[in-house]
Parts: structure tokens; C-alpha cells; sequence
């Protein structure tokens, strides 16, 4: 597969991420899906340079992100349809929904915890790759250690939601120039 088929890819994991936030539950679900898939194919064009360029970091750090996308993907879909028939019976009992509440929101957590972390070593891989891309890999590079950093954070990780879609706009770029690059 080219780097370009990668970018679409990418363009549409974009398109669809931000659709994901539309209220009707079952839409969101599929599309969810859809954008899953798609990002998967996306991540992967970062793996296939990582091994063209023998770049460890971008080739841990994308093979990191893409397994907690895979299993964030299924936390998601899982706890989405969980959560349906545990609210039914939520409405007796409280404590049994405080308690799933926390537990949901430890994983998030850890999920966070953990892309952040990967996403600083992908910056690092990123930043590695400025000799095919010059300013380019440099500026996702950064940018991706900065979301890192954010979604390490916690409390900062609503400002790493949006230096990620700048950092998606970045990659797909990226992705765009790598066929004349590599």
C-alpha cells in the first residue's frame, strides 16, 4: 500500500473521529467503528516508515498507539453496551453504578496514561525523521511529545485532544510527502 492510501486513511479516521460525537448512541457506535478501522490503516503507514527507516522510537511508539487504540476501541464498544444494561438496573442500585463509574474511570485513566506515554516516544521517532521531512517531522515531532505530555496529565488532557487533531493534520501530511521521501 502507498503512503498515500495511508493518508485518506487518516483523512477519513479525521472525518469520522469528530462525528463520533454526535448524541445518537448507536451511530456514534458504528462510526466509531468505522473511524477505528480507518485509524488503524493510518497508524499503520507509520509502522511501515518506521521499518523503512529503522526508527525504533516511531516504530514502538506507533505500534503502542496501536494497540491501545485496539483495546480502547473494544473498552468503548464493551462498556457502551454494558453500561445500557447496567443503567437498567442502576435505578436500584447506586452503589453498584458509583462503583462501575470509578472503575471506567481508572481505565480511562490508564488509557491515557499509557497513549500519552507512547506518544512522546512516536514524537521522539517523529523528530528523528527530520532529514526526510525537515520542519514537518520536527513540528509533529513536538507536537506529539506536547499531546504526550497532556494526556499524561489528566488534568490537561482535554488540551491534548486538540493538539492531537492538529497533530493528525500534521502526520497525514506526512504520510502525503512519504511516498517522494522514502
Amino acid at each position: 500500500m502507498n503512503y498515500k492510501t495511508y493518508a485518506w486513511f487518516g483523512i477519513i479516521s479525521f472525518i469520522l473521529s469528530l462525528l463520533t460525537f454526535i448524541p445518537l448512541e448507536t451511530i456514534s457506535r458504528i462510526i466509531y467503528s468505522l473511524s477505528f478501522v480507518a485509524s488503524a490503516i493510518f497508524v499503520w503507514g507509520f509502522i511501515d516508515i518506521s521499518n523503512k527507516t529503522k526508527n525504533t522510537p516511531l516504530n514502538v511508539g506507533s505500534w503502542a498507539i496501536l494497540v491501545i487504540s485496539i483495546l480502547g476501541a473494544l473498552f468503548y464498544l464493551l462498556s457502551s453496551f454494558g453500561l445500557e444494561i447496567v443503567s437498567l438496573d442502576a435505578l436500584q442500585d447506586t452503589t453498584q453504578l458509583m462503583s462501575l463509574g470509578i472503575e471506567i474511570l481508572a481505565i480511562l485513566a490508564i488509557v491515557f496514561i499509557s497513549l500519552g506515554a507512547f506518544l512522546i516516544v512516536q514524537g521522539v521517532g517523529l523528530l528523528r525523521l527530520k532529514n526526510k521531512f525537515n520542519g514537518l517531522a520536527t513540528a509533529a515531532g513536538i507536537l506529539g511529545i506536547i499531546t504526550g505530555v497532556s494526556f499524561i496529565t489528566i488534568l490537561l488532557s482535554f488540551i491534548g485532544l486538540f493538539t492531537m487533531l492538529a497533530l493528525d493534520i500534521l502526520l497525514i501530511i506526512i504520510l502525503f510527502k512519504a511516498d517522494e521521501a522514502i
